[in-house]
């Protein structure tokens, strides 16, 4: 692949991820009427937050997944892109195991292995593709909130 397409390929990355990521919405828009009902943290952000807040991680994973595939020839980046994999599609999973079916205990376990992946995958980047790492932390600090705000949920039903 010649490097003029690398950026024609990392926007096709972007746009299928937001494409996702608005398809996951639809299914949480849905569910609204379910999702007022339930007790929530009093730190719960206001509605418009989520969809923000995603658009930008979904960017910034897709630029990570990105890089990861055009790498993966190198054993490393290979063995990290398998794990970014599965925490990807964890991620896309919770959305419909929460808002869709209201299993909240069990998205509480998906997000939380979604974290644990994460810190998988900090740890084996850092030394070598620190970026990956940094995304990767951001990504983190997120999930860890999620995480909180699913419990605060999970524990009140």
């Amino acid at each position: 692949m010649s490097i003029p397409n690398k950026p024609f390929y990392a926007l096709v990355w972007i746009l299928v991820f937001q494409f996702i990521g608005f398809g996951l919405g639809s299914i949480t828009s849905s569910n609204m009427d379910w999702y007022h009902t339930i007790i929530k943290s009093s730190l719960t952000p206001p509605n418009v937050v989520f969809p923000i807040v995603w658009s930008i991680l979904y960017t910034l994973l897709a630029l990570v997944g990105h890089f990861l595939w055009q790498n993966r020839e190198e054993q490393k980046v290979n063995h990290i892109l398998v794990f970014f994999i599965i925490q990807l599609v964890l991620n896309w999973l919770w959305t419909p195991i929460f808002f869709g079916w209201h299993l909240t205990g069990i998205a509480l376990v998906d997000i939380l292995m979604i974290a644990a992946i994460t810190v998988y995958i900090i740890i084996k980047s850092w030394a070598k593709h620190s970026i990956i790492t940094y995304v990767m932390i951001v990504y983190l600090l997120w999930l860890l909130f999620a995480s909180y705000l699913n419990f605060v949920i999970w524990i009140s039903s």
